[in-house]
């Protein structure tokens, strides 16, 4: 099994890193892997910047012409929503997103509940929206019906090999005035790993996190931004490969040749 976690796209802003068609053609130097039936592609929340509608018509073309243009399968497409994909105090842009490249009216609905779960045989993908109170300011978790929830998908959770978390928001905050992590992050990190969560993956500080936590040890990974405008090399993806016991990650950074040789392409980033 494999995953493409990008984050933070940010599609809609009128200065992005990079130009679209070309961001395009380096996801789709990844088009190999799109096709394999273990492979999944996350985008852990803020699609759009800043509830900008036009951000999500981008996206959806980008992920068409890239995703779904590869033979990869709308149902392996996962997403959750972020602080700025709150448009018009809602998440029906969001919504209207999501159903256009993954076309499941019962998954696809943040605007109406905060969680959602897409099953597989092998592997389970929580999706929680962490800006379901509407407050662009931080995240938080709603504990309870979440809670009642997985006990009610205790026995399928159980049954499968590996669960996931996609959340947007951070849970451990790492920098000195940094006011936007998930504010009930502890009673939320105790409740994924009663059920024995293997990994969680976030994104909101467009920063590379790595730390195991909990009895379950399971991993909590953030990932870097996908294409908003930085001082340094940090918009990239992770790719993470399951080798029958542990996650391997691996981390690409998006790097533009100025020589136009080679043009944009993700470059691996040695540990």
């Amino acid at each position: 099994m494999q995953i493409i976690h990008l984050s933070d796209t940010h599609f809609g802003n009128h200065h992005p890193a990079f130009d679209l068609q070309r961001l395009k053609d380096a996801m789709n130097s990844l088009s190999v892997l799109f096709e394999k039936p273990d492979t999944y592609l996350v985008v852990s929340g803020d699609v759009t910047f800043q509830g900008n509608s036009i951000g999500y018509v981008q996206a959806e073309n980008f992920f068409k012409d890239t995703w779904l243009s590869n033979k990869g399968e709308r149902n392996r497409f996962l997403a959750c929503p972020g602080n700025h994909d709150i448009c018009g105090n809602s998440f029906d842009s969001f919504d209207s997103f999501l159903y256009g490249i993954r076309r499941n009216p019962e998954t696809d609905n943040f605007s109406k509940r905060p969680h959602s779960l897409v099953k597989f045989e092998n592997i389970a993908f929580l999706m929680v929206n962490s800006a379901h109170h509407l407050d662009h300011k931080y995240g938080v978790i709603n504990i309870q019906p979440l809670k009642k929830f997985l006990d009610s998908e205790k026995d399928y959770l159980d049954g499968v090999q590996q669960r996931i978390l996609i959340v947007h928001h951070h849970l451990i905050g790492f920098q000195k005035n940094d006011t936007s992590t998930i504010r009930n992050a502890l009673p939320f990190i105790a409740l994924l790993d009663e059920f024995k969560f293997n990994l969680v993956l976030h994104g909101h500080q467009h920063s590379q996190v790595s730390l195991p936590i909990g009895k379950s040890k399971m991993e909590i990974y953030s990932a870097r931004s996908f294409n908003y405008p930085s001082s340094s090399l940090v918009n990239g993806i992770n790719l993470f490969t399951y080798n029958g016991a542990t996650w391997d990650q691996e981390v690409f950074v998006l790097s533009d040749d100025n020589s136009m040789i080679n043009g944009l392409s993700f470059c691996k980033m040695e540990k």
